[in-house]
């Protein structure tokens, strides 16, 4: 399995899953734009994309005298692996004692219990 991607790499993949290619330069205008938190220099865009690419999370294809990056993984598959990761490091892989204790904690709105009955009628019609 491929290293994790830290809180900072994950901002750049979000960009890349959102559209790609994309330069260096168009990164890093999108990290100010639409992460205003992130007050990055341009060497800390190109030091997470040159770690993106150590961990093979993103390829390149070169342009002329730029490189155009974009991932080398789906989404979606990403977050199959964080999703299992998690409901087994911490839930010992059963959905159910998640659910238990996020419903314990949080207080759940009626379109949140409705969008949950409607996902469970539906994996009970697919079981069938």
């Amino acid at each position: 399995m491929k290293q994790d991607i830290s809180q900072s790499e994950l901002v750049i993949m979000k960009l890349l899953w959102q559209e790609s290619p994309l330069s260096a330069q168009q990164i890093n205008e999108q990290v100010q734009t639409q992460f205003h938190e992130k007050q990055w220099r341009k060497a800390t865009v190109k030091t997470l994309i040159n770690r993106l690419l150590k961990k093979g999370y993103i390829d390149f294809k070169q342009q002329g005298r730029r490189y155009l990056y974009q991932p080398s993984i789906k989404k979606d598959d990403y977050l199959d692996v964080q999703n299992d990761r998690f409901l087994n490091d911490l839930y010992d892989g059963r959905l159910s004692h998640m659910l238990a204790a996020f419903t314990q904690h949080e207080q759940l709105s009626k379109a949140e219990i409705k969008e949950i009955k409607t996902f469970i009628n539906k994996l009970e019609k697919d079981h069938d």
